[in-house]
């Protein structure tokens, strides 16, 4: 019974320092979970041509660039199955704050500008409005 409490101290512990609550740790905590960092994100339900599934390894430069290599995927009717291309990006990214709210920002060379509120989970992964995470693969190659 010992061994449990200390469990569950330490593990009361680490949930309280993983989930930032004051909007100055927002900042240190998104700042430090994308600069520098190569994340994994997809995007996208693949149930239309128009609405496609994204899967992607994005690198976020400390100098403000990005890069994201990865596939996305559609329906194909004929073949009964799906249809998968290559998708590269790259462009400038930033993370603003309002209030306690963190909003990651892009322009990308591509696409044009875009922005949407990230949040943090309880167990600490970041997450998009509709729940799709960015998950550590590792450290950014920029150059």
């Amino acid at each position: 019974m010992v061994i449990s409490r200390y469990y569950l101290v330490f593990i009361s512990v680490i949930l309280f320092y993983a989930v930032p609550t004051a909007t100055a740790d927002i900042r240190t905590y998104m700042d430090r979970y994308f600069t520098g960092m190569a994340l994994q994100y997809g995007f996208g339900s693949g149930t239309s041509s128009n609405n496609p599934r994204v899967e992607a390894v994005t690198h976020y430069c400390a100098s403000g660039y990005y890069y994201s290599i990865g596939r996305s995927c559609r329906p194909n009717i004929i073949a009964k199955g799906y249809q998968c291309s290559p998708y590269e990006d790259a462009g400038r990214w930033q993370l603003s704050y309002q209030g306690n709210q963190a909003i990651l920002q892009w322009t990308s060379n591509s696409y044009g500008p875009g922005s949407f509120a990230i949040y943090t989970r309880n167990d600490g992964v970041v997450v998009d409005p509709r729940g799709n995470s960015f998950t550590y693969v590792s450290q950014a190659n920029c150059q």
